[in-house]
């Protein structure tokens, strides 16, 4: 049995600080017992006396004369916007004020030395602002400027801009809350520019943010990891949590020296391992030569073992790696009770963090609860650039192939036009209004919403994950479940332009990660557990970026990229439109990354078949959304809910299915609900995904947008209907909703919309506002479950997306 695969998904951690006689700890300090009743994405850390970092400030928030008002980070202020701000942003003994008006404070600070990790923080009381509906939010910013810029003006920052690191968005409860950020000071930072920020879009009055304790000071990795874990447990105990290395995320432990945990277990009847992935969180402070003793002991009443002994050297933790360790269980332990002990030794005494990531014993031959689950996402994937779909078939060869033995869904829609709420609907099966999770500082709810890693890991799937980071980052949530999640694209070219800034050149990181985390550790991945049942989440952001290797430009006959598209790629997102020769060399760019998409896919269908598993696999292609390029005017996502953002592939192949074509209105919510289907285990409660292997009924699709824009779109046949909302409260959305209606049949390319209908405007609306009503149903990690009511679930019902409670 997995160690950390049965925990039940809702218990807070229970770290005991206990020694019992019976486990021989003598001479072991800040011993720790664990006992596995609990979640191990939260967990509760307090180092031993004497071994903190006392740390360097670098500001307070009282020194009102390093702070300046900023209009608006996002665009150059109007003339109105500044009258505005200077109505309403005050400074006074200590407190930073924004009363009613969208803007910032901010300031500069320059004597941070490249490589620091730094803490900013500040205590944020919000009123007025709803919790979690419409726009307005206060968040913590911390700018990277590669010089100091002249003056403190949104130009000037941007100008100088390196990198931007956002806090989670608050929103108002009534109660004063900390916002705390971590951040690693790059090689080339030079100056920093630190903002408490307020977005009221529209303005409204009686909104008012007040920031208080404003800190930026140096901050230490044990820091880190402890803010990280959200568990309000105050016992002392070891860590027990998400641990990152390398850009990998597993489940596991990280102990100072001298500590040790205790893990009770029942090893299987038969021949049996144990396995485990050991290595050295990065610490700033370890002198060259550093060592940490990493070690794992088997103990039953009437004998111990040492199973695992590896010394790490610091420069390791530098390097970033986990170390795998395997190590076959004495038959004298079988079918017996035992306790598992992890322990860590560091020379010289310096607070090095050993890590021990998903440690488990497993039988030699493991049982399989079902078919593997291969899960593809390609970013920003277009349904009509693949063959299958009617573009040109020599850009997608080994999909077009998949597509012919599979349920291929002609009709199939996204969630949302952009990454984040997009993934969290593809992976619980709920749409964005019930998830919840629409902007950056938002995170997937543990109560709420149940992906579907966590339903087949606690079912016996390994589960590991591939993707690219970004708006699929564990911070989100997305890790919950995966055994070993990793961040690094595995598509991601080494040649591509903004490699070197945005990956290469931060502390702790290297090319060599690339290398260790590009497509053959995915192939390693499957092969490692291939006498297991396995769930592989890959994700790319390949054809996101427009940035295809030359290889694949020339296999389709296009001019590699050259130093002339750079003007392109500054044309994405600035509401810009292109002209018909930008828009073809554009195709060309994107078909090219395609091109490479694909064959990565290729290579893991290939992998399959040599392993002898495609006839028990199921494989599922599909996009988080799709990508305007001029279309209506404009290049990029996230800012419209037209087809070519919300249209997207659906191929899903499942042992023993008869190959299918389906002209059926489906949505990527389906597809959790449709693989559950497919391994016979039940939906969770709140999912308005359905399965796609039966007899499907009739129903509209729904999408959401809340960010850089905000608006809802349903599609009931060939009828769809958008609806821009300018309020950010749902009672108040049909005051100023902005209608756009169009039939896709006459008109594919949404260019003349139907006269203004206000039944259709209203259905939409409603519907919008019965899905946070079933939201507010399901309760969630802060709020107490509500009852659904009657006009909500009857609403619902109509539409065939309630699932009982």
């Amino acid at each position: 049995m997995p160690l950390l695969a049965s925990l039940p998904r809702l218990a807070l951690c229970a770290l005991l600080a206990i020694a019992p006689a019976s486990c021989g700890s003598e001479g072991a300090r800040d011993v720790r017992l664990v006992e596995l009743a609990s979640d191990p994405a939260r967990v509760s850390f307090s180092p031993a006396a004497g071994r903190e970092i006392r740390p360097r400030v670098f500001l307070r928030g009282g020194d009102l004369d390093a702070w300046s008002p900023l209009e608006n980070l996002e665009r150059p202020a109007t003339e109105s916007d500044r009258e505005a701000f200077e109505r309403g942003a005050r400074a006074e003994r200590g407190v930073l004020e924004l009363d009613g008006v969208s803007g910032a404070w901010g300031t500069l600070v320059e004597d941070v030395e490249p490589g620091t990790l730094v803490r900013f923080s500040a205590l944020a009381d919000l009123e007025g602002v709803l919790p979690g509906h419409g726009r307005k939010q206060a968040r913590l910013r911390l700018l990277e400027l590669r010089r100091r810029p002249a003056r403190f003006a949104y130009a000037d920052l941007v100008d100088a801009l390196i990198l931007e690191t956002s806090g989670p968005a608050l929103y108002g409860d009534g109660q004063p809350r900390e916002s705390a950020l971590f951040v690693r000071i790059g090689p080339d930072t030079r100056a920093l520019a630190l903002i408490l920020e307020l977005d009221l879009r529209p303005v409204q009055q009686g909104v008012r943010a007040v920031w208080t304790d404003v800190l930026l000071a140096e901050a230490a990795p044990v820091d880190l990891l402890r803010a990280s874990c959200r568990d309000p447990n105050e016992e002392q105990g070891v860590l027990q949590g998400p641990l990152t290395i390398g850009e990998v995320m597993r489940p596991g432990f990280a102990l100072l020296p001298d500590e040790e945990v205790r893990i009770r277990t029942r090893v299987p009847e038969g021949e049996s391992r144990f396995e485990v992935w050991l290595g050295l969180i990065p610490q700033d402070f370890a002198p060259e030569g550093s060592t940490a003793l990493l070690s794992v002991t088997v103990a039953a009443p009437d004998r111990t073992l040492l199973l695992v002994e590896e010394e790490l050297e610091s420069r390791s933790a530098t390097e970033g790696r986990w170390m795998r360790a395997v190590a076959d269980v004495p038959a004298g332990f079988r079918g017996r009770e035992v306790e598992l002990r992890l322990r860590a030794n560091t020379w010289p005494a310096r607070p090095l963090i050993a890590a021990f990531g998903d440690p488990r014993i497993v039988p030699a031959k493991r049982e399989r609860p079902g078919p593997n689950v291969v899960l593809i996402s390609i970013d920003t994937l277009r349904a009509d650039r693949i063959g299958t779909y009617g573009g040109n078939p020599s850009v997608t060869p080994r999909l077009d192939a998949l597509a012919e033995t599979a349920l291929v869904f002609d009709r199939a829609w996204s969630t949302a036009p952009y990454t984040l709420p997009s993934h969290v609907s593809l992976l619980t099966g709920q749409l964005p209004g019930v998830h919840g999770v629409q902007r950056p500082g938002h995170r997937i709810d543990t109560v709420r919403s149940h992906l579907l890693s966590e339903l087949l890991h606690e079912r016996g799937w390994r589960t590991g994950a591939f993707t690219g980071g970004g708006f699929v980052d564990p911070v989100f949530g997305f890790a919950r479940g995966f055994e070993r999640y990793g961040t690094v694209d595995p598509l991601l070219d080494l040649e591509s332009p903004g490699v070197e800034t945005a990956f290469v050149n931060r502390p702790h990181r290297d090319l060599a990660l690339l290398r260790d985390n590009a497509m053959h550790s995915v192939v390693e991945w499957i092969e490692r557990n291939a006498d297991a049942s396995f769930l592989l989440f890959f994700h790319t952001f390949q054809v996101h970026q427009f940035h295809p290797p030359a290889e694949h430009m020339l296999e389709l006959g296009f001019e590699p990229e050259s130093a002339a598209d750079a003007a392109l790629h500054r044309l994405r997102n600035t509401r810009a439109t292109p002209s018909d020769e930008e828009r073809r060399r554009l195709f060309e760019l994107y078909d090219g990354t395609l091109r490479c998409a694909d064959e990565a896919i290729g290579l893991l269908l290939d992998t399959l078949e040599r392993l002898g598993l495609e006839r028990d696999t199921i494989v599922v292609v599909t996009a988080d959304h799709g990508e305007e390029i001029g279309e209506h005017g404009t290049i990029g996502h996230g800012r419209s809910l037209y087809e070519e953002l919300l249209r997207v592939p659906l191929i899903v192949r499942i042992p023993g299915r008869t190959a299918l074509r389906s002209s059926d209105l489906v949505s990527i919510a389906d597809v959790a609900p449709t693989i559950l289907d497919a391994l016979d285990i039940p939906v969770p409660a709140g999912v308005q995904g359905r399965s796609l292997l039966g007899e499907l009924e009739p129903r509209p699709l729904f999408a959401q947008v809340d960010n850089l824009i905000s608006g809802l779109a349903l599609r009931d046949g060939d009828t769809k209907t958008i609806v821009g909302l300018r309020r950010p409260d749902p009672d108040d959305w049909a005051e100023d909703a902005v209608e756009l209606s169009f039939d896709l049949d006459a008109d594919p390319r949404e260019l003349a919309p139907m006269p203004v209908g206000e039944e259709r405007t209203e259905r939409v609306l409603e519907f919008g506002r019965a899905l946070l009503g079933l939201r507010d149903s399901l309760g969630g990690d802060s709020g107490a479950v509500l009852p659904l009511d009657d006009a909500t679930r009857g609403h619902l019902e109509d539409l065939g997306y309630v699932i009982d409670e």
